[in-house]
């Protein structure tokens, strides 16, 4: 059976976790709040606490100065043990899609993934529109499903994060939730997953009905 695969990049693909640090106390900073040490922003990250920092300001407008900060490389980022050899793997077989939240222009996010040696790997890329932040992921898959004439339960999507799971079971997608996002399985469980590995190093042909 012909399968599509739309895969996550941080923290699924790359481990962007100082990145993230630096956006989120950039978001802060602007507000006039006080930064958070990298322990104390792993720590809340990891229990899905951050969205409390934002007080009073509105959700969207915080996070679309978050996301929007993600663009920055940082010297920390690292592809994530595996990637490459599970995009060389599945883009062999089928059509992978990468679908990031972050809130990037596209040429500059090509070029991020040409220096990590991981662009060649995509069909296409989907990014995060700033004047529409909720529900991201459902619908590139939804496009990706009919770019591709396949029904829902024919995609795949690999992420990190509950939102990840809930917006892939919305979009009948098989959800595949890795944890080196720091999201604890049973989370990942409840939002949707039908099956969390430790991360795409241990996601095999089996796995995806390749």
């Amino acid at each position: 059976m012909r399968r599509v695969v739309a895969v996550d990049l941080d923290q699924t693909l790359l481990h962007t976790l100082h990145r993230f640090h630096r956006a989120f106390n950039w978001a802060l900073l602007r507000r006039g709040m006080r930064p958070l040490t990298y322990d104390h922003f792993l720590m809340d990250y990891a229990a899905d606490r951050l969205d409390l920092y934002r007080g009073c300001e509105d959700r969207h407008s915080f996070w679309r100065d978050v996301l929007s900060g993600l663009g920055r490389p940082q010297p920390e980022d690292a592809l994530i043990e595996g990637s490459s050899e599970f995009l060389e793997l599945v883009s062999s077989e089928c059509p992978v899609y990468l679908t990031t939240g972050r809130i990037v222009e596209r040429d500059l996010l090509l070029e991020e993934l040409e220096r990590f040696g991981i662009a060649e790997f995509f069909t296409d890329i989907y990014t995060r529109d700033p004047h529409r932040m909720d529900m991201f992921r459902y619908r590139a898959l939804r496009d990706i499903s009919r770019r591709e004439g396949v029904d829902g339960h024919i995609l795949l999507l690999v992420g990190d994060y509950h939102e990840d799971m809930r917006e892939g079971k919305a979009a009948g997608a098989t959800a595949i939730g890795v944890l080196t996002g720091l999201m604890p399985p049973d989370v990942l469980y409840r939002s949707g997953a039908d099956v969390v590995v430790e991360s795409v190093a241990h996601i095999t042909p089996d796995l995806l009905g390749l």
